[in-house]
């Protein structure tokens, strides 16, 4: 494409357009044509007039920068797997706070060390579970 005589590769157009959609938004292309197409006027023109050194061109410049640094800036790929992980871990995740072994009433000493010891490996194995999930 050529905008006022300056040559725009269609890899530079595809690339800006595809981070300019907003996540979860459908970006039609004709519309993000004309945007960019203004776009690139407007610094060809700023240049051209020796604008581009003057504050106000460089606010909006940083403007539009900004707006397209968001989209690169956030990976919606990932944003989702991280999304599934927490959603998943939310279906399985339990806050105990007390493993209870069961002991009838007339345990003797030996029992109880029993018990206290299969509390500890039930804890032993919750750790372990965690650990390997993160």
């Amino acid at each position: 494409m050529t905008v006022d005589n300056g040559k725009v590769q269609s890899g530079e157009f595809i690339r800006m357009y595809k981070k300019s959609a907003e996540p979860g938004k459908k970006l039609i292309i004709e519309d993000y044509l004309k945007q960019y197409i203004v776009f690139k006027l407007k610094v060809t023109d700023a240049i051209k007039e020796g604008y581009d050194t003057t504050r106000a061109f460089r606010n909006e410049l940083n403007g539009y920068r900004n707006q397209l640094a968001q989209n690169y800036l956030t990976d919606s790929q990932t944003k989702e797997k991280l999304l599934q992980k927490a959603y998943q871990r939310s279906l399985t995740e339990i806050n105990g706070w007390h493993i209870l072994i069961a002991l009838p009433q007339e345990s003797l000493p030996p029992d109880t060390l029993k018990a206290w010891q299969k509390a500890i490996d039930i804890r032993e194995r919750i750790i372990k579970v965690n650990h390997l999930n993160r």
